[in-house]
């Protein structure tokens, strides 16, 4: 029963210094409402592109890129 209290805590964590700068420079609230969705997906996505770099790094894998294969033949233009 003390998830949702957790949850709303955070969210309000959240939003009051939002709030406040949308207060300080009269902007309109609807950047408010932005917050929930980041709470919910941009931050849970940084933390797994974060964690998934530095698991990289610390493991010394690279990432390789693969060459474009060729499918045609080069033409050089003739000289005149």
């Amino acid at each position: 029963a003390w998830l949702p209290w957790c949850l709303a805590l955070s969210l309000g964590m959240d939003a009051l210094p939002v709030a406040i700068a949308l207060r300080r420079d009269r902007e309109s609230w609807t950047g408010l409402g932005r917050i929930f969705w980041m709470r919910i997906i941009y931050r849970p996505l940084l933390a797994l592109a974060v964690w998934a770099a530095l698991s990289r790094a610390l493991t010394g894998k690279w990432l390789h890129w693969k060459k474009p294969e060729k499918h045609a033949p080069v033409r050089l233009p003739k000289k005149i």
